[in-house]
């Protein structure tokens, strides 16, 4: 888990990068590939069975939301990607 739970930081800093120094980089399609690095974080929280259960839910229902922004804007190789 040590070693998932540091190439997540490193992959999370290096996305976080881009949404922050490259303007073009569309925030929705970014932000999506922010949220779902909270799903390999779980592992490393001492949750009960229940409570990691409601809380991996959550993260993971809560993805589609900036993807379904992206697909509102309806271009195909965003479609594609989402």
């Amino acid at each position: 888990m040590l070693q998932l739970s540091k190439k997540k930081s490193e992959y999370y800093d290096a996305s976080s990068l881009v949404k922050q120094k490259d303007l073009k980089a569309p925030p929705n399609h970014i932000g999506m590939v922010l949220d779902s690095f909270n799903l390999f974080g779980a592992g490393q929280m001492s949750l009960d069975e229940a409570t990691a259960k409601d809380y991996l839910k959550e993260i993971y229902e809560s993805l589609p939301f900036l993807g379904n922004k992206v697909l509102k804007m309806e271009k195909a190789n965003d479609t594609n990607w989402v």
